[in-house]
């Protein structure tokens, strides 16, 4: 099975879309939300690093959007939650949360 230069868009679009989605987007809310409240900063810090919802590929279908694509990002965002989150909330929060 041949790589087309579709499939490759499609992959760096994915790769692209889960840095954005699972460090980007926590450490933005994280730091920008602490300046009001600290447990805050961190409840949604860790709520933004939660993977997917499993009902993503059902709304899809409603949509009518890429089905495939979706349970894609399903399985890949969650095998990499308990990766990410351990060792984000060590880099960015200064704690250590146990695998």
């Amino acid at each position: 099975m041949a790589i087309t230069p579709t499939d490759a868009i499609s992959w760096t679009r994915l790769v692209f879309f889960y840095l954005v989605r699972f460090i980007c987007l926590p450490i933005l809310l994280y730091y920008t939300c602490t300046y009001w409240d600290h447990t805050l900063g961190i409840a949604l810090f860790l709520l933004a690093l939660l993977p997917p919802a499993t009902s993503s590929p059902a709304m899809t279908s409603i949509f009518r959007g890429d089905v495939s694509l979706s349970f894609v990002l399903l399985i890949l965002g969650s095998l990499l939650a308990p990766l990410l989150i351990a060792s984000l909330v060590h880099v960015v929060i200064g704690k250590s949360i146990p695998i």
